[in-house]
């Protein structure tokens, strides 16, 4: 049985264990449908949080585990003030107007509403951090990956190969330890960077190994500028 399945099953018992408890209540009958039908509406956004939650990717995301449990607490509140009002009727103690039973109904379904559109505007923003984070990331790691690759084109037999490799190694470490996050204000040097990165790759593949040391100095120059300007501005 699938996670879905068990939640919509959950669903309709709880649903149906609401009209059961409803029926044997002997409260007013505009107080005890207007009790269920706000418990079928909590039940409802409950379920279908959940499926939200457990439907593709959006498992893997921790902030959207927010939703389900607002529907568990809206669920809650409405359970609590309809067994409490439900329960007052039925022992003679107070009776409340169907309207005002409605009413409390109503204004937990807008705090209920105004804390998902809340949430979901921060998720929204989490999602959008997370996104570029993730490409940053990447990005970087391409340009790690770039500079690895390009050691297998070097000429074994040449007679610079030794020293040509070990500059390139030298860029690799300092690229690979290097923090791939990074600040919009570094756009500009991290751009040299690559630049930087990119023309030592050519140099290698046009088999202009002379000028592979210097290029691999101004990548490391370039790079630590970088790293020493993003943890200023940690």
């Amino acid at each position: 049985m699938t996670n879905s399945t068990r939640t919509i099953l959950g669903g309709v018992v709880l649903a149906l264990l609401v009209a059961a408890i409803a029926v044997v209540i002997p409260a007013g009958e505009n107080l005890v449908w207007i009790g269920v039908a706000a418990m079928w509406m909590a039940i409802v956004a409950m379920v279908l949080s959940t499926l939200f939650v457990t439907q593709g990717k959006r498992s893997h995301e921790p902030q959207s585990f927010v939703f389900p449990l607002l529907a568990w607490q809206f669920l809650g509140l409405h359970a609590v003030l309809t067994a409490a009002v439900l329960g007052l009727s039925a022992t003679g103690i107070w009776s409340p107007p169907w309207a005002l039973f409605l009413l409390g109904h109503v204004i937990l379904l807008g705090v209920f509403t105004l804390l998902l559109l809340a949430t979901s505007a921060g998720k929204d923003e989490i999602d959008q951090v997370g996104e570029n984070t993730r490409a940053k990331v990447t990005d970087w790691r391409l340009v790690v990956a770039d500079v690895a690759a390009v050691r297998e084109k070097v000429p074994k037999g040449h007679p610079d190969a030794a020293v040509v490799l070990k500059a390139i190694e030298s860029v690799h470490d300092a690229l690979r330890y290097s923090d791939p996050m990074s600040n919009p204000t570094l756009e500009s040097i991290e751009t040299g960077v690559r630049s930087a990165v990119a023309d030592l790759v050519a140099a290698v593949e046009s088999g202009r190994l002379a000028e592979v040391s210097s290029l691999a100095e101004q990548v490391q120059t370039r790079l630590r500028d970088r790293n020493n300007r993003l943890k200023v501005l940690k």
